[in-house]
């Protein structure tokens, strides 16, 4: 996915380098883009693009506001119209106090609102505010994932911001609507006061943890849920259960050439491999659930109807499940015998 980030300082930098091990290709929007401190950021973000705000936002699929919270009003006057677009909040909206640093706004709103109300009809997330860029860079290395809350409104598009927490490391936790911002922001100044008050460290990280990891055995419904997903659209051939499992917003993140692709390019996709392989059959051998995500082993057989070729691979496939649906997938493949893996890998 390409990703626009407004500001290429700590947190931009960290976010951007996290994002780019994952596999997205990131763009810096920059008041100056010429200005050489901004090299090093944008290398160490997979040769990141570096433009003007303006031009850098014109087709960008998702925005990333991080910028200091005071710039924020000509940030987003610099990108213009934003109708339509992703754009996700990792400002906080502090001051400094009579006791050090402290929030300029809360109670009846949020930092989050605030730039709502500014980028008017952009679908705003709230996210990515409440750990250090020390923990946005690498969130690896933990006991357990770091976790990071998300807030919006826009239920359609959240599965997407959802993925892309997801890939910096963190488990992504929905809390709700953009009001809930309005936690989010004192919890990150819980993060600071432990980071520099209470000598936590700057890597110290929040967890969310249940007493009960499997509540009423959800684990094992989402592994069904998977399961039964690969017998009807695979081997059943019934594209409609495409559908009924997945989630509004499912994002394939390694759709057919890699690309992210929606239900719609996954159908057809299956259509056609349908026609190639008339006795397509995939089998799950091993299927393990924990938390929200299921990862299966599959191995799939098929013969070409064209050429005759008997052809045998195994695939290794992770997906997600929010509300007894299937929200993401990530996938990677073997070798095939008979294609190469971007043309059939679900």
């Amino acid at each position: 996915m390409r990703i626009v980030i407004l500001g290429a300082g700590n947190v931009g930098g960290a976010l951007g380098k996290g994002w780019a091990r994952a596999g997205h290709a990131i763009v810096y929007g920059l008041p100056d883009p010429s200005d050489a401190r901004y090299h090093a950021t944008a290398k160490a973000a997979g040769d990141a693009r570096l433009g003007t705000v303006a031009e850098t936002v014109r087709d960008a699929e998702v925005i990333v506001l991080a910028v200091p919270f005071e710039a924020a009003g000509d940030a987003l006057a610099a990108a213009g119209d934003l109708s339509g677009r992703i754009l996700i909040d990792v400002t906080n909206p502090l001051r400094m106090g009579a006791t050090g640093l402290e929030l300029s706004i809360g109670f009846d709103r949020s930092g989050g609102e605030h730039v709502a109300s500014l980028a008017r009809n952009a679908s705003v997330f709230k996210t990515l505010n409440q750990a250090g860029f020390e923990v946005m860079a690498d969130a690896s290395g933990y006991a357990a994932r770091p976790v990071m809350f998300v807030a919006g409104d826009d239920a359609a598009k959240k599965p997407v911001v959802m993925g892309l927490v997801s890939d910096l490391g963190f488990q992504a936790v929905d809390a709700g609507a953009l009001t809930v911002a309005r936690l989010l922001e004192p919890f990150a100044m819980l993060w600071i006061h432990m980071a520099l008050e209470r000598n936590a460290g700057r890597d110290n990280a929040f967890a969310y943890l249940s007493r009960t990891q499997d509540p009423g055995g959800a684990a094992e419904r989402n592994k069904r849920l998977v399961i039964e997903h690969f017998d009807d659209f695979v081997n059943k051939k019934d594209l409609g259960a495409i559908d009924r499992n997945m989630a509004p917003g499912f994002v394939d993140h390694d759709g057919s050439g890699g690309k992210q692709v929606d239900c719609a390019t996954d159908r057809a996709m299956m259509a056609t491999m349908h026609k190639q392989f008339p006795d397509l059959r995939v089998e799950v051998r091993d299927a393990i659930a924990e938390g929200d995500k299921v990862v299966v082993r599959n191995v799939w057989t098929g013969t070409n109807a064209q050429t005759g070729r008997r052809l045998e691979f195994h695939g290794f496939v992770l997906w997600r499940i929010e509300g007894g649906k299937i929200a993401e997938r990530w996938a990677t493949v073997t070798p095939m015998q008979e294609l190469a893996a971007q043309v059939l890998e679900w």
